[in-house]
């Protein structure tokens, strides 16, 4: 159960993170004269990659910095200035996935901790 519930948690990050920074990439070849989509999906997508990873090694770091990162992006969509509808799916698509990851990683090595 354990061995499937890590599994879960990486392919979450790994996909949360892939998806923001392709949505960074078409939003940049839809409009190649400003590079502002490409560094979003970058500043949005490669953290939550670097987590991932870090938590493929290490389950404790990881799962901090997958919880760090959704605390700190439900904090800016928070103060956003966008429509609820866009809040809502900011919300679902990029903060959600890290916090079931990290909180599933952070239980895990709760509970199998040395």
């Amino acid at each position: 159960m354990v061995k499937w519930s890590r599994f879960f948690c990486y392919v979450l990050g790994i996909v949360c993170g892939s998806f923001w920074i392709m949505f960074g990439v078409m939003e940049y070849l839809s409009n190649p004269a400003s590079p502002a989509g490409l560094i979003e999906g970058a500043i949005f997508g490669l953290p939550i990659l670097l987590a991932a990873f870090i938590a493929f090694r290490w389950i404790l770091p990881g799962s901090i910095l997958l919880i760090l990162h959704s605390i700190f992006t439900s904090w800016f969509i928070t103060f956003s200035r966008s429509s609820l509808n866009i809040r809502i799916f900011l919300f679902i698509t990029l903060s959600l996935p890290p916090l079931i990851a990290g909180s599933i990683l952070f239980s895990i090595w709760h509970r199998n901790k040395p």
